[in-house]
C-alpha cells in the first residue's frame, strides 16, 4: 500500500518554525524597546529551550525521510526551515550583544 497521507512531523515542524521565529522576534522586540536585561536571561532561556525542542523535530523529520519516501520533498524543505532558525538566532543575539 502506498503511503500517501502527508506524515504529522511536516506539519508539526512547520508550526515550530513559525513559533520558534516569532517567539524570538517578540523577544527581541521586546528588548530593543525596553532594553530591560531580564529580557536577556529570557532569551538566552528560550534560545536553549528552542534548540533542543528544534533538535528533536529535526531528529523526528530525518527519521520520517526513512519511513515516509512518497514525502521526501516536504520532509527535506521542513528540515531546511527547521534549520533556518539557527542563523536567525545567531543573527538576533548579534544585534542584542552590540
Amino acid at each position: 500500500m502506498k503511503d500517501t497521507l502527508e506524515p504529522q512531523i511536516i506539519f508539526i515542524g512547520k508550526k515550530a518554525t513559525i513559533y520558534s521565529a516569532a517567539i524570538g522576534t517578540f523577544l527581541l522586540l521586546a528588548f530593543l524597546m525596553s532594553k530591560q536585561d531580564s529580557l536577556i536571561a529570557i532569551g538566552i532561556s528560550y534560545i536553549l529551550f528552542a534548540f533542543v525542542v528544534n533538535s528533536l523535530i529535526l531528529l523526528a523529520l530525518i527519521a520520517a525521510l526513512f519511513f515516509h519516501t512518497p514525502h521526501w520533498k516536504k520532509i527535506i524543505a521542513t528540515i531546511i526551515c527547521v534549520l533556518l532558525n539557527i542563523p536567525l538566532s545567531i543573527f538576533y543575539l548579534s544585534i542584542v550583544i552590540n
